[in-house]
């Protein structure tokens, strides 16, 4: 996995550098466009794809995870609380279909 992240992102500078842009003006550019950083916009998708699982599924939280995308569930869980206030249990509770 680490492995595949590597190639993907020496393949984006390799094409970035055949456009002439660079890393920091694609930034901008992304920013410019979307208002939002790169990061963010990253951020804003691992959250809303793990509401839907939380809500959707009956996956354990622990799957859930690693499926959107975090190594571990002391990060998911502060980046869960800091982006809805809840707890991935507490939202689940409240928001399950």
């Amino acid at each position: 996995m680490l492995d595949d992240s590597f190639l993907k992102g020496f393949e984006l500078n390799r094409e970035l550098r055949q456009l002439g842009v660079s890393q920091h003006r694609m930034v901008e550019i992304f920013k410019d466009e979307y208002g939002v950083t790169l990061s963010e916009y990253v951020g804003n998708l691992r959250l809303e794809e793990a509401k839907r699982l939380l809500s959707d599924t009956n996956d354990e939280i622990i799957d859930i995870t690693y499926s959107v995308g975090f190594g571990g569930l002391s990060s998911f869980y502060r980046f869960f609380k800091n982006g809805t206030g809840l707890s991935p249990a507490a939202y689940r509770k409240e928001h399950r279909k």
